[in-house]
């Protein structure tokens, strides 16, 4: 599956771009919305899922998002943020986007990612801290 991943937070990115790479998935990764819709404007059509976060300087991830929607892109297209669902719900129903949490990303990227669900609700509280340190820990031990 091809991706395009939209994320500021370097650790963050870093990890989930890793994983996603070491299962077979082909990853394009832009640090900001303006990246994201120059990467997405080379391919358009090259992308199987876009995943991208939402707070980030300049543009925000919706930005980005609405610009892929408005180019024609179909696909998947997932909003990955620790922003509260209820802040971004509109815009996600516009977009017609999946809501993918930060506190469950490391529970269920995989699901996610292969269009299974996210995990089930009970995991959120055991993985609420993922990227309170979590994932810089993740890295230096698979160095």
């Amino acid at each position: 599956m091809r991706i395009l991943f939209c994320e500021d937070d370097k650790d963050t990115a870093d990890a989930i771009v890793l994983t996603l790479r070491g299962t077979g998935h082909t990853v394009d990764y832009a640090m900001s919305a303006d990246q994201a819709v120059s990467i997405y404007d080379m391919a358009p059509n090259a992308y199987d899922l876009i995943i991208t976060d939402v707070e980030m300087p300049l543009h925000s991830g919706m930005y980005f998002a609405s610009h892929a929607r408005a180019s024609g892109y179909q696909g998947r297209l997932a909003v990955l943020t620790g922003t509260p669902k209820e802040r971004v719900i509109e815009g996600l129903q516009k977009l017609n986007a999946e809501f993918w949490a930060k506190t469950e990303i490391w529970s269920g990227l995989l699901q996610m990612v292969n269009g299974e669900g996210a995990p089930p609700a009970e995991s959120v509280s055991s993985h609420a801290n993922i990227f309170s340190g979590d994932v810089k820990k993740r890295r230096s031990s698979d160095v």
